[in-house]
């Protein structure tokens, strides 16, 4: 996705259970938003309507076994904590949907609360959210 009118980056907890064994994941979304509703753009100061569009990568938190080493400069080390690119989706995949919904939610709750700070900085009105959400029939926006 080029030119996102939203970005940012949405950390969570995945716990998952293989033959009795528990174990919780620390995921992280990066991710690029451009919602349907009118937003303000900063780049160029005024107010855009835009088709939706979004894209997100997700990454897992490794953390290595205790002992774990690897061969890293002509000596063995210890394998250091990192965040890895889940780049064939699968974690993403994984989630059931209504799981994917609460992400898409809160990316765009996110972004609707970051236009809101973006109008008030520049003196723009706020947005209109019976406008901006009329098609939604849940309750989205109350914990916004």
């Amino acid at each position: 996705m080029t030119d996102p009118a939203f970005e940012g980056t949405l950390e969570f907890d995945v716990d998952l259970t293989v033959f009795g064994k528990q174990k919780t994941v620390r995921c992280r979304i990066e991710y690029g938003f451009t919602p349907a509703w009118q937003f303000f753009c900063t780049r160029d100061h005024r107010l855009k309507i835009r088709l939706e569009s979004s894209s997100y990568g997700i990454s897992y938190l490794r953390e290595p076994f205790p002992e774990e080493t690897e061969y890293r400069d002509g000596v063995f080390a210890k394998v250091k904590t990192e965040w890895i690119e889940d780049e064939a989706g699968f974690l993403f995949d994984f989630l059931p949907a209504d799981i994917q919904y609460r992400i898409n939610d809160e990316i765009e709750k996110r972004s609707w609360n970051k236009d809101q700070e973006n109008r008030k900085s520049h003196g723009m009105p706020p947005g209109d959210p019976e406008k901006a959400f009329a098609d939604r029939t849940d309750d989205f926006m109350k914990a916004a």
